[in-house]
């Protein structure tokens, strides 16, 4: 064969290899979506919508609930689109949804070959008046047919996607009519984790603030509320707005079910994609800059990020100590933290592929909680977890003295997020 033959050859499969490698990265979708309002209708200039049902119209099943998945998706991206009926207020539209196409795929078979293993998701949301009336539809189907290793996870990040076409399309036909889209009104305030409508902040301030608010206007009083740094205990409440702190508890506690865990966060309204979808607790997060966030509405300030590896159980305790051994942003009081207090910081908008404010870091996914568990077996022992990768709370459990022991355990390693109380 002669040289030129050869090098046409090799040129050939470089470019052949280069393409698959591109084929592999790069991801490769259909998209089509539109939302319309009938000709008789005229959006409201406030519109909030909730999502009344979400229907299954495939034909077939799955071991995923798609429906919930959808329905937590279409909250989520209302919400970022402020169209979302967030309950203080009655709805003005109804959203029902129908799943009329899915298919899982497989990332691995587009790596392989592109166009098999297709992921794709169709949906149909009509949208009712509070008489029944269908006065709008929205429609949006995506179809992943390539990009192999990029695409992994698509079977889930694909409701995302379709959920943020309805929201956006259904905003811009809003717009389109002369209107403007309102932000939401609640404050930042929280009790017990429920949002504070506008001008009902003095009722439920702490106890300092609604006396200094009721006692006549002396000198001494008003040098009070001008000087905070004289009065401690208001003394972290910002000026213009006060947040109203919750108490989270912070001793370990046996927790022994799941209905003890789906009663605190209906509690605090923390959210939980399966256990309260609905949860919108109000945090207010201040990065320090010195590697710890605090947040202001339960008095915590945590670690941004956390460990940079999986530990076991005892592991995690170790870290902990550690932490406090090297005075870790100047402080030696760190601890894991309780069910509580992990909750309160899993955000029902999921960014970087966590449900976790930007602020923190998004390495640590899953997160021990100090709280121990019941396995229901007594040679085993187990802990809670905060899983913020699927805004879930779960367990772990493992042989009691053997955490390697790989047919009696789930979970038996995770990173850890310390925390500590600045009240």
């Amino acid at each position: 064969m002669k040289p030129s033959q050869n090098n046409c050859i090799r040129n050939l499969l470089l470019v052949l290899v280069i393409s698959l490698t591109l084929i592999a990265f790069s991801a490769c979708a259909n998209v089509q979506h539109q939302a319309t309002f009938n000709k008789n209708y005229l959006p409201k200039e406030d519109v909030r919508i909730q999502v009344a049902k979400v229907v299954n119209d495939t034909g077939y099943a799955f071991d995923v609930d798609i429906e919930q998945l959808l329905a937590n998706t279409l909250e989520e991206q209302l919400m970022e689109e402020n169209l979302l009926n967030l309950g203080k207020t009655k709805p003005n539209l109804f959203m029902e949804t129908r799943i009329v196409g899915y298919k899982k795929g497989s990332a691995f078979k587009r790596w392989m070959m592109p166009g098999w293993g297709a992921t794709e998701l169709a949906i149909r949301c009509d949208l009712k008046d509070g008489n029944n009336n269908l006065v709008g539809t929205a429609m949006s189907s995506r179809e992943i047919v390539a990009g192999g290793l990029y695409t992994v996870g698509a079977w889930e990040t694909i409701f995302d996607d379709v959920a943020n076409d309805v929201a956006v399309d259904l905003k811009h036909q809003i717009v389109a009519q002369g209107y403007v889209v309102k932000a939401k009104t609640q404050t930042q305030a929280a009790v017990g984790g429920k949002a504070i409508e506008p001008g009902a902040e003095a009722s439920v301030r702490p106890k300092e603030v609604q006396e200094l608010a009721s006692t006549p206007e002396t000198s001494q009083t008003k040098k009070a509320i001008d000087q905070p740094q004289e009065v401690p205990k208001l003394a972290s409440l910002p000026q213009e707005a006060p947040i109203v702190q919750v108490s989270l508890r912070r001793r370990p506690m046996h927790i022994s079910n799941q209905m003890q865990i789906t009663d605190m966060l209906i509690e605090y309204d923390f959210y939980e994609r399966t256990k309260n979808a609905h949860g919108a607790f109000e945090n207010a997060f201040v990065d320090n800059n010195d590697g710890t966030v605090t947040d202001k509405a339960t008095g915590l300030m945590w670690q941004k990020g956390g460990s940079s590896e999986f530990l076991d159980n005892r592991g995690a305790k170790k870290y902990v100590m550690k932490l406090n051994k090297q005075r870790f942003a100047g402080y030696r009081d760190w601890r894991m933290p309780t069910v509580e207090e992990s909750a309160s910081l899993l955000t029902r908008r999921r960014k970087n592929g966590v449900h976790i404010a930007p602020v923190f870091d998004y390495k640590q996914t899953r997160c021990w909680t100090i709280d121990p568990s019941d396995p229901n077996y007594q040679h085993l022992v187990g802990a809670w977890l905060i899983d913020f990768q699927n805004g879930a709370m779960s367990q772990a459990y493992w042989w009691k003295g053997r955490p390697d022991i790989g047919a009696y355990r789930q979970n038996p390693e995770n990173y850890v997020k310390a925390v500590r109380s600045v009240k």
